[in-house]
């Protein structure tokens, strides 16, 4: 006889706070982002940071 094993319930996501589809940026020519997507929850901090330290 086995027992059954109760499931979790069905997690549903968060709607986002912020969300961003197919982020592009060219500079110059130069294609800097191509087609980036962004979700941020509810209650985060998010920062995008260069290389030279910039955002």
């Amino acid at each position: 006889m086995s027992t059954p094993v109760p499931s979790a319930p069905a997690q549903h996501p968060a709607p986002s706070a912020l969300r961003v589809e197919k982020l592009g940026l060219q500079i110059g020519g130069a294609t800097i982002l191509k087609d980036v997507d962004v979700d941020v929850a509810p209650g985060s901090l998010v920062g995008v940071i260069g290389p030279n330290g910039a955002g």
